[in-house]
């Protein structure tokens, strides 16, 4: 009897080394949605045996023809909506995502507010990139000139600043400008300090 047991569970131990039926993974995408469907190539493409086995997008399964290279379409989605894209497929293949960046939210830098109080200069921002930095100017003699240089914070949501400034006898006009790390250059608008 003991003999019996042990060679069952030797059994079941080697059943569970076997190859059983290959399991679900997935691929989860978020994003905004710019106009552009996106695009999935797929590694291990069997007619009979589909690598992808479902996708959803914002939770709604979609109908699909499974094959080696699929788009999915986005296009009863609203420009600038948000899009979850959610793709079931086994575990032994890989779907790659060809145009990514067609659903990446592409925040662009903007100065909110920008505010001028005896002694100081405070300004809000929104899509800054990391690595740029602000330049306070300050226009005397019929020129803007430089009269501090800041390091942004470098976070796309709401950042504010407030610096003492070193000139404050009016009449005098101060601007920020943003440099992005690419070199590009915002304004702020320009701020008055009155007598």
């Amino acid at each position: 009897m003991m003999k019996k047991t042990q060679y069952l569970l030797l059994f079941v131990a080697f059943l569970g080394l076997l190859p059983t039926a290959t399991q679900a993974a997935e691929m989860l995408l978020t994003g905004v949605y710019h106009g552009t469907n996106l695009f999935v190539v797929i590694d291990k493409h069997e007619a009979n045996n589909p690598c992808i086995t479902e996708i959803y997008v914002n939770n709604h399964k979609i109908d699909f023809t499974p094959s080696g290279y699929m788009e999915i379409n986005l296009a009863h989605l609203k420009v600038k909506d948000a899009v979850t894209i959610k793709i079931i497929h086994r575990d032994d293949c890989s779907p790659t995502i060809k145009n990514i960046h067609a659903i990446k939210a592409k925040e662009v830098f903007q100065f909110e507010d920008i505010d001028l109080t005896a002694g100081k200069i405070s300004w809000l921002t929104r899509g800054e990139k990391k690595f740029g930095q602000f330049f306070i100017e300050v226009f005397k003699e019929k020129a803007w000139t430089v009269e501090k240089v800041i390091n942004c914070k470098g976070k796309a949501i709401d950042n504010s600043y407030e610096q003492t400034l070193a000139d404050t006898k009016p009449p005098l006009k101060f601007r920020i400008k943003y440099l992005e790390p690419s070199g590009k250059v915002t304004y702020s608008g320009e701020v008055e300090l009155k007598e």
